[in-house]
């Protein structure tokens, strides 16, 4: 039988699920490294640092989980010297939970519907699905030092995510793409980060006004930047996205009468 515990000190408002840890600004310590369930972090002035945490066989759902689906976007996140293992080898479903604006698949961390939330030397490995996801309008985040990697899926996938900056990443031996993007990912920022050993490199759709900056591609099976449009729609190509000192030659766009104004810069 599953446990839960409930650590409160305001009231959680949100897309609630039954046994899940819901995280306190002052009492962290008490959840256990190993998770059967996920840990929820839906309202604003969290810290959580220096755990390991460890997915529970068959428990097929996220580790973290930071921001809520309905509510009011939370604020003032900070996670600092985590280390993730999804365990990925024990799950049996890559779909958590299915709701309205979309899915919750079985990731390491997801930031939803949250801003100014600060990941700072963050480790995520052995994901059903991805590692980091970022979605449902999140903005200002700030990562600096993460490792994702040998995930099933992707990496680190971003959606409907702004103004924000990614520093220092390593997206390694993930299965699908080091980094996918799509969904209004604009204006963000990438710097000082090697994407190595993926299937693809960067995978990105619906995506504009991005600057990568000293991006170090190596052993990328397939491209190491993959530019689309999501199927037809025309509109939701890539627009005026900037790579600085970024050295590759397996650069691809599948579809230049949408993915217009890009620029690849030494």
């Amino acid at each position: 039988m599953k446990w839960a515990f409930l650590i409160i000190v305001s009231a959680c408002v949100g897309f609630y699920i039954p046994h899940t840890f819901l995280c306190s600004s002052t009492n962290t310590s008490v959840i256990p490294s190993l998770v059967e369930s996920p840990i929820i972090i839906d309202h604003s002035n969290v810290t959580l640092k220096n755990r390991s945490f460890i997915l529970g066989d068959q428990a097929n759902c996220p580790v973290i989980i930071i921001g809520n689906v309905f509510g009011e976007p939370i604020t003032n996140i900070v996670l600092e010297n985590i280390s993730i293992d999804g365990n990925r080898l024990h799950q049996t479903l890559e779909v958590w939970k299915t709701h309205a604006r979309g899915v919750i698949m079985a990731n390491g961390c997801v930031i939803q519907n949250a801003s100014n939330v600060r990941l700072t030397n963050v480790f995520i490995t052995s994901c059903r699905s991805g590692g980091l996801v970022t979605t449902l309008n999140s903005s200002k985040i700030q990562v600096d030092h993460l490792t994702c990697m040998d995930n099933k899926f992707d990496g680190m996938a971003c959606y409907s995510t702004v103004d924000s900056v990614f520093r220092h990443v390593k997206l390694t031996k993930n299965l699908c793409a080091g980094l996918s993007i799509d969904s209004s990912f604009d204006s963000n920022v990438i710097l000082d980060s090697e994407i190595s050993s993926n299937s693809t490199g960067i995978f990105m759709r619906h995506s504009s006004f991005n600057t990568f900056f000293g991006i170090a591609f190596r052993s990328n099976s397939g491209q190491d930047v993959f530019m689309a449009q999501v199927d037809r729609n025309k509109n939701s190509g890539c627009v005026s996205n900037v790579f600085i000192h970024c050295a590759t030659s397996k650069f691809q766009i599948a579809n230049p009468g949408s993915c217009i104004g890009n620029s690849v810069e030494n």
